[in-house]
């Protein structure tokens, strides 16, 4: 966190004084400096962002280059940013591809100049959900959780890539329900035999020595698609092409003059 300069202590007083936010909001925003708290807080009561929101969207993705591209869009005179927010679901076993494609549609869309955020399963179970386990009841929270998250960003108009394993079809309805209009689900069909060949980090190794306890697609179950608004088989092809297919697939539905 960076120095807490007099100026900013007076700024949380007066937001404090005029109840403007609670304190466990405000929390929120004080790992990151001044510098960047201060934007937060111009985005907000000038420009009417939701707090929680770029919160979020800082402690996700710890830079503050997407928070600056909404104030200049603001600053321009936009009451929108000019495209329309969606949620992309996207999920598959472990080794499937998630957070490779959803890492390459990130910086496609933004090359494009589209504002964007990402929910990485993993990130999210190192933070907010570090106390979730992966028992059928916290595979549901956490995954309650995202979706309560990618919510929040959906009504601020940002194009959100949520990369979980999301296993059952009752999470995959869960998240939709949450989400609402907006919600895009992908799944990366690939088979067991080779998410176990691609075990970068060796998980399925250590699932199958009983070293991980409920790991999908060895002592846990994965339910394949059943209501998927795009189903990518990676194991036939390169990420690129499949990253390809998703933004062919959201490029009509995100552009603000479609």
């Amino acid at each position: 966190m960076g120095q807490i300069t007099k100026e900013a202590i007076h700024v949380v007083q007066l937001i404090s004084r005029d109840k403007l936010f609670s304190f466990q909001s405000l929390a929120i925003t004080f790992i990151v400096n001044v510098k960047d708290f201060l934007l937060f807080l111009q985005l907000i009561y000038e420009y009417k962002f939701s707090l929680v929101s770029l919160a979020f969207v800082y402690c996700l993705n710890p830079s503050t280059t997407s928070i600056m591209s909404l104030l200049s869009a603001k600053r321009n005179g936009l009451t929108n940013l000019p495209q329309n927010g969606i949620v992309i679901w996207i999920f598959g076993l472990s080794g499937s591809g998630k957070t490779t494609i959803s890492t390459l549609l990130k910086e496609k869309l933004e090359e494009e100049g589209f504002y964007t955020v990402s929910l990485d399963g993993d990130i999210l179970r190192e933070g907010i959900n570090k106390h979730l386990g992966f028992s059928e009841a916290d595979r549901t929270e956490n995954i309650r959780r995202a979706a309560e998250i990618a919510k929040l960003m959906l009504k601020n108009n940002l194009i959100t890539i949520c990369s979980f394993i999301t296993p059952l079809e009752e999470n995959r309805l869960l998240a939709a329900e949450i989400i609402g209009e907006g919600y895009f689900e992908v799944f990366l069909d690939c088979p067991l035999s080779i998410c176990k060949e691609r075990d970068v980090k060796g998980l399925y190794k250590n699932a199958g020595l009983n070293l991980i306890k409920n790991f999908t697609g060895i002592s846990a179950k994965f339910e394949p698609a059943v209501k998927a608004d795009l189903v990518i088989k990676t194991y036939t092809e390169n990420p690129d092409q499949s990253m390809d297919r998703v933004f062919s697939q959201i490029i009509s539905k995100i552009s603000s003059h479609s």
